[in-house]
């Protein structure tokens, strides 16, 4: 996923825009009842014409945009956008690929260079999220992972093949549901989980870091750790997002427009937000 971000940025380059990095937007700037560029955390301002957010509705409206920017009422729908994060992730290193019992070995094959769902049935998916409903153990684990032959070294002492997991029914406040849901609890559950299907799996692992919704929220300003930017249920998808009568991507404020998972159809990494719901327009 990171080439998309890399493109984007070669585009914007090629254009004559300027990237900068570790750089905390601190506010919308707002004048003359219009979004006229953004404040930096050190106090920098950059003009603009046009801003565009990639942050989720929450956090730009309620964050960044100036109260009095927002029309009548706008900020209390924004207050009850449902953004509980019910996910947590982990990141593996591993020393070798995983080597599934539906699709042995460890070269890159095809069950390594996609997603991988572990859902086997309905069922197993009901059950699995009554237990993060009601905060108990994941007897039943729901989780998706992928994996690539690139190696990889962060912040970790030790580098290897990168194999990201995430479960998507956890307990929307861990940290006040049982002790079972310690990162430790979660990691062991996790890898438990990935050697039932692949045998190889517990032996390969060399590191891991575990994110939850907390940690998610702090590390990468997603509000309340929820990484759709806002439940994708079926009142808060598609035109429902981020509010009904408010689903195209120009924001209410001119100049301002939203460009990320909130929007319009909803995210999951399917590339349709920042593209217009059929028959809008983001004039401003």
């Amino acid at each position: 996923m990171g080439s998309v971000t890399q493109a984007l940025a070669l585009a914007f380059q090629t254009h004559g825009g300027e990237v900068f990095c570790g750089k905390e937007v601190a506010a919308i700037r707002y004048a003359n009842d219009r979004a006229t560029g953004i404040v930096l955390s050190d106090g920098t301002e950059c003009l603009s014409d046009i801003v565009l957010s990639n942050a989720d509705p929450k956090r730009t409206f309620l964050g960044l945009v100036p109260k009095e920017a927002l029309p009548e009422n706008l900020a209390e729908q924004v207050r009850r956008i449902r953004t509980e994060g019910t996910g947590f992730k982990i990141n593996f290193a591993l020393s070798e690929l995983p080597s599934f019992a539906a699709m042995p070995g460890t070269a890159v094959g095809p069950q390594h260079t996609g997603g991988v769902m572990i859902a086997p049935s309905v069922d197993y998916l009901e059950r699995a999220w009554d237990e993060a409903k009601y905060g108990r153990p994941l007897a039943n684990r729901s989780a998706r992972c992928s994996s690539s032959r690139r190696p990889i070294r962060r912040s970790r002492p030790r580098a290897g093949i990168p194999c990201p997991c995430g479960v998507i029914t956890s307990p929307i406040d861990c940290a006040r549901a049982t002790s079972t849901w310690s990162e430790v609890n979660l990691r062991n559950r996790m890898i438990d989980l990935m050697t039932e299907y692949a045998p190889n799996f517990r032996r390969s692992v060399l590191a891991c870091e575990v994110f939850l919704p907390s940690d998610l929220e702090r590390e990468y300003g997603l509000t309340g750790g929820q990484i759709f930017h806002g439940e994708l249920s079926p009142d808060r998808s598609s035109g429902g997002r981020p509010l009904p009568g408010v689903s195209g991507h120009g924001a209410p404020v001119p100049g301002l427009y939203l460009c990320g998972a909130g929007t319009h159809p909803g995210g999951d990494v399917s590339g349709a937000p920042g593209t217009m719901p059929p028959g809008r327009s983001c004039a401003t």
